[in-house]
């Protein structure tokens, strides 16, 4: 007897996918496709579901092939409930983490950011990069209005003065922290 197709397509599902891709989200279940590395997450979410999946079916399929009831075939499809069973844990494990909400659940301990420790070295070079652009087109807009409006000046080199306050402010923390 020939197994059907859509037997065959769900197999191959189970066999190669499903389990594993439960199982990346139970790990990380704070990665969302979103963002600068939406696309990293994506294949390396696909690529561990692939690897852990086949690990799974040859991890099973060996403990079931240890038993003497045990015939991979259509006719007793063990090897697809064991599998659908650890995709059902899997994923109820992954929705009690809050894998599937739509707001991101806070770094597990095996995320890389969590891995990474107090490290904010990027955000911290982000931010000042954005103030020190800001402070060069307000010095350009203070320089404009000098001529045109004395009253906007004013306003804008407040502005500026806020500015250059928040980076050396941002300095002096970072300073701190680095050297404490």
């Amino acid at each position: 007897m020939t197994p059907s197709p859509l037997f065959t397509a769900l197999a191959l599902v189970l066999f190669f996918f499903l389990p594993g891709y439960f199982l990346m989200k139970v790990l990380w279940p704070e990665w969302r496709l979103k963002g600068r590395e939406g696309i990293e997450r994506g294949v390396t979410i696909v690529a561990g579901a692939l690897v852990s999946s086949t690990a799974m079916t040859i991890l099973v399929g060996f403990v079931l092939g240890n038993t003497s009831s045990f015939q991979a075939g259509q006719s007793d499809p063990i090897l697809e409930e064991v599998l659908g069973a650890l995709s059902v844990a899997f994923f109820l494990t992954g929705l009690w983490r809050g894998a599937y909400s739509r707001v991101a659940p806070p770094a597990s301990s095996y995320s890389e950011t969590a891995m990474q420790g107090e490290d904010d070295t990027e955000k911290f070079v982000e931010e000042m990069e954005t103030l020190v652009r800001e402070e060069v087109r307000l010095r350009g807009e203070i320089k404009r209005a000098k001529r045109d409006d004395p009253a906007e000046a004013k306003r804008l080199k407040v502005e500026l003065d806020a500015r250059v306050a928040r980076r050396r402010d941002l300095e002096r923390a970072r300073e701190t922290k680095l050297t404490s």
